[in-house]
């Protein structure tokens, strides 16, 4: 089921697109406005950056080694960096 709600997330913005392209009837003077393009590429732009930034932080050392998660008594140990032998 979580598939599902993956696709739809991916699926959403060109749904949307054809939503409103249908909606205004494919008019050419009803285009959108310069300003809301560029907030749409800043915000996307901000997106990007962020998950860069996100994804460099969570890495781990390349003297390290990642251990996986481990499930010990019940308890969840999270996956992690460790030093190489």
């Amino acid at each position: 089921m979580a598939w599902l709600l993956e696709a739809l997330l991916l699926l959403a913005p060109l749904l949307a697109y054809v939503a409103w392209w249908r909606l205004t009837g494919r008019q050419a003077e009803l285009r959108p406005s310069a300003r809301l393009v560029g907030l749409l590429a800043a915000g996307i732009g901000c997106a990007m950056i962020g998950a860069l930034l996100y994804g460099f932080s969570r890495g781990i050392d390349r003297t390290e080694r990642y251990q996986p998660a481990q499930l010990r008594d019940g308890e969840v140990t999270p996956g992690r960096g460790v030093a190489r032998p």
